[in-house]
């Protein structure tokens, strides 16, 4: 069965599989096969030969929807259920010899009115919080997200996001980034930088705090980018899993947005809600 499945792989079609997994949301421009067929045929053939990299580029030649959220999700979901450092390996060098095109410049908007956020140290977020509501469909809403930070120094933390997955081949399985957070808030209060790798690529997004109403709650803003797309998410985090948030603090939160004057209003209604009831600890991707 390995090797009949394998031979279903033309090379066009890895290559193809290989460059739209990089793509994200903007997938809708065209990679350079010839550019990952002439640099990273080592990378390449490497992942031909390995089950789980293949399975994953397989996968992802189904993320076909014209919704680039939906899209993205399917992407993450293909990519963490079959981690592989032979997956990693070739999108790093893919995106290592530039070849996808660049992403449109960052266009996701910060709050117009940063000088309203809470004036919150990356001291006061140190310990773990749970995610219990978030805006972006490709980003936010998946189960059992948890954010972990630990300070480093004064002026940075190691920030390690955990959440869950629903893998086609397991019932779930559990994903986790470690990244660095730097606290930029001498130039603007409540806002923090991060830079990441995730596999294979590097990432940046900004953080603002835009409410802290209580030392359990609070509300965050992102807007980042990647050698891919650009993106933008907010989510509401606590520190119990399973809690009630207080209508005075919801009323906050909505208040805080509204402040923020983003071009595009953003309301809390929007938001999805997650459910931290069922997160077994299970199978970890490592990452």
């Amino acid at each position: 069965m390995r090797h009949s499945r394998y031979r279903t792989f033309t090379w066009r079609g890895l290559l193809l599989s290989a460059a739209w997994s990089c793509m994200g949301q903007a997938a809708a421009l065209e990679p350079n096969v010839a550019c990952i067929a002439a640099n990273c045929g080592l990378q390449l053939g490497s992942c031909a030969f390995d089950s789980g990299c293949r399975t994953a580029l397989g996968c992802v030649q189904k993320c076909t929807s014209n919704d680039a959220d939906v899209r993205q999700a399917c992407l993450i979901t293909c990519v963490e259920s079959t981690p592989t450092i032979k997956y990693d390996a070739l999108t790093a060098c893919i995106v290592q010899h530039s070849c996808l095109p660049k992403p449109a410049p960052r266009s996701c908007p910060w709050p117009s009115h940063p000088n309203a956020m809470a004036a919150v140290a990356l001291s006061d977020l140190e310990g773990t919080w749970y995610v219990l509501r978030g805006l972006s469909p490709a980003y936010d809403c998946w189960s059992c997200q948890t954010m972990k930070f630990t300070q480093q120094s004064s002026t940075q933390s190691r920030y390690d996001y955990a959440y869950m997955v629903k893998s086609p081949l397991l019932s779930r399985i559990s994903c986790s980034i470690s990244s660095v957070m730097d606290d930029y808030r001498v130039a603007i209060p409540g806002r923090f930088h991060e830079t990441y790798r995730a596999h294979g690529v590097v990432g940046n997004d900004d953080w603002f705090v835009l409410s802290n109403p209580h030392p359990d709650y609070a509300l965050l803003y992102y807007c980042g980018a990647s050698a891919m797309d650009s993106y933008q998410g907010a989510v509401v985090i606590t520190r119990s899993p399973n809690t009630e948030v207080p209508a005075t603090i919801l009323d906050s939160f909505r208040q805080a947005l509204k402040d923020a004057d983003f071009p595009a209003p953003i309301t809390l209604d929007s938001f999805c809600t997650m459910d931290h009831d069922a997160c077994p600890a299970t199978k970890s991707t490592g990452y």
